[in-house]
C-alpha cells in the first residue's frame, strides 16, 4: 500500500501568478483600462441591479458573462470588474457566481482570491514596490495609488498593507474622524 502525504497549497501565491501572468500577457500598467480587459474575456454588461449585489459572472456554453451594478461610484465599478475577471481567470471559480455585500460572502475563500486578483491588476506588486519605496509618508503613497490607479482610497490601502512586513496598523477615517476600517499587516499580533 503506497503511502499518502498531504498537498499544502498556498492559494494567495498561486492566484498572485495568475494575476501576474495575465499582466504580462496583457501588458497591464496603471491605469488598467479594465473595460477593454473584461471585454476581452467576457461579454460586459452594465445595468441597474436593485439589490446588494455588485457583480455576477457566469458562463454559458464556453461564453463568459459578466454583469456590473451601474448603481455603484465609478471606482467601485473598476474594482468590480476586476474581481468578475478574477472569477473568469481563476480556473477553479466554477459555475454562476453573484457577489453580494454580506460580510459572510465577502469573506469567503472564493471572493477572497478575486479581490487578491483584482488587486493586483489594477495595482500590480512592482508597481506598488517603487511608490512605496519613494516616500515614507503613507498619506502621499496612499494619495499617488489612488490618483493613478483610479481606485478607492479603501482598495489602495489594503493593497499598501499586503507590502509592508509586520508590526504596522491601520484605520480608515470619515470625514468626521470616525473609524470605517481597521486591520494590520501581515505577520502582526493581535
Amino acid at each position: 500500500m503506497a503511502e499518502t502525504f498531504p498537498i499544502l497549497i498556498n492559494y494567495i501565491e498561486i492566484v498572485q501568478k495568475l494575476a501576474n501572468r495575465f499582466i504580462e500577457i496583457n501588458k497591464v500598467n496603471p491605469p488598467t483600462d479594465i473595460f477593454s480587459l473584461a471585454r476581452k474575456y467576457a461579454k460586459l454588461t452594465t445595468i441597474y441591479i436593485p439589490y446588494e449585489v455588485d457583480g455576477i459572472t457566469y458562463k454559458k456554453g464556453k461564453e463568459h458573462f459578466i454583469i456590473i451594478n451601474e448603481d455603484r461610484s465609478p471606482r467601485r465599478i473598476r474594482f468590480t470588474i476586476a474581481h468578475e475577471i478574477g472569477h473568469v481567470i481563476i480556473p477553479w471559480h466554477l459555475g454562476d457566481i453573484i457577489d453580494i455585500n454580506t460580510q459572510m460572502y465577502i469573506d469567503s475563500d472564493i471572493e477572497r482570491q478575486a479581490n487578491i486578483f483584482a488587486s493586483e491588476i489594477l495595482m500590480p506588486h512592482n508597481w506598488i514596490e517603487k511608490i512605496i519605496q519613494s516616500s515614507d509618508d503613507i498619506e502621499e503613497i496612499t494619495e499617488k495609488i489612488v490618483r493613478e490607479a483610479d481606485v478607492s482610497p479603501f482598495a489602495a490601502t489594503i493593497r499598501i498593507v499586503g507590502e509592508y512586513s509586520p508590526g504596522f496598523v491601520f484605520a480608515i477615517v470619515d470625514e468626521d474622524g470616525t473609524i470605517i476600517s481597521s486591520g494590520k499587516t501581515n505577520g502582526t499580533m493581535d
